[in-house]
């Protein structure tokens, strides 16, 4: 069975754990090196711009994966679509529309969905991680998340309102889960970064076409050139690299083990916000990290993951 493109075979240990790790390490980062990006760039031209530099890069390695795949690229083509539109492009537009209309705190509220989202699918679509140990990680992960998005004040979930930035964050979250389950649910046969360069011009042309027709959307050449380091790290390091290992850690460690990973990414950005933007540290911060660490541990079998690999 070919593992997103790569050779049958043995899954190393190591890739396996990095894998899980490094995706929401790096979309963490996010809060450090894109955050002004965001802010300053218009939501489908932040989007356009960064999936069409991911799109650029991998283009040349795609072209050379492209010999004699023809025939399954256009067997996949309608599959490849429908990732494109949900879990690229789609997700990523309309998770920068809600950012830029929703409370922040009901953001910080509503982000770990997506975790919750990805990890029910599994479990009722795929079969994946069932049993009470798994249950209560994923509780105690979660009730870590909302101590940390509330900042210990649980009447911040009590003054909630879902207005149309939040629907769009929720919308954005069930994209990411389609993408995710769909992954799982008709693996590619094609090489990891062809496919991937695939269902992200999938995903592009058609934002590319209402980019054209929609006035305005552009910040002018000087909002633009002030974000450019920002809108390559977002295309390189936050989509090529990132997608690749996602893709990856969701092939072989499953859909739901994935998606509950995708917690760290809260505690790794405490990190870096304290590091680097001087942030203070609070003790709900030190009692969160616990709570998703053990909760990690429930659902996890590290030995497993440390040893040589799985079959595949």
């Amino acid at each position: 069975m070919t593992v997103m493109g790569g050779s049958a075979g043995v899954a190393p240990g190591a890739l396996r754990a990095a894998a899980l790790i490094l995706p929401p390490a790096i979309w963490a980062s996010l809060i450090v090196v894109g955050t002004e990006a965001m802010v300053a760039v218009p939501p489908l031209a932040l989007t356009v711009a960064s999936w069409f530099i991911a799109a650029l890069t991998l283009l040349p390695l795609a072209i050379s994966e492209m010999r004699g795949r023809l025939g399954q690229l256009a067997i996949e083509a309608p599959w490849i679509l429908m990732l494109g539109v949900t879990g690229t492009t789609g997700f990523q537009y309309l998770w920068f529309e809600g950012l830029s209309r929703a409370n922040p705190v009901n953001v910080a509220i509503l982000t770990p969905t997506l975790p919750v989202f990805v990890a029910v699918a599994a479990c009722l679509l795929l079969k994946e991680l069932r049993g009470w140990a798994v249950f209560s990680g994923a509780v105690l992960i979660l009730f870590a998340t909302l101590l940390l998005a509330t900042e210990a004040q649980p009447d911040r979930l009590l003054s909630l309102r879902l207005g149309s930035g939040e629907l769009l964050i929720l919308a954005a979250n069930v994209l990411m889960t389609v993408y995710t389950i769909g992954l799982r649910l008709r693996p590619t046969r094609l090489p990891a970064i062809l496919f991937l360069w695939a269902v992200i011009t999938a995903g592009l042309a058609p934002l590319l076409l209402i980019a054209a027709l929609v006035p305005g959307i552009w910040p002018g050449t000087d909002g633009v050139s002030r974000h450019v380091p920002a809108l390559i790290y977002l295309g390189v390091v936050a989509y090529v690299i990132a997608y690749l290992l996602w893709n990856y850690s969701v092939t072989v460690n499953g859909a739901a083990l994935s998606g509950l990973f995708l917690y760290l990414q809260p505690i790794l950005g405490i990190a870096l916000a304290a590091l680097y933007l001087d942030l203070p540290v609070h003790w709900y911060h030190a009692a969160s990290i616990s709570l998703a660490l053990l909760g990690l541990m429930c659902v996890l079998d590290w030995r497993e993951v440390l040893r040589r690999g799985v079959r595949t």
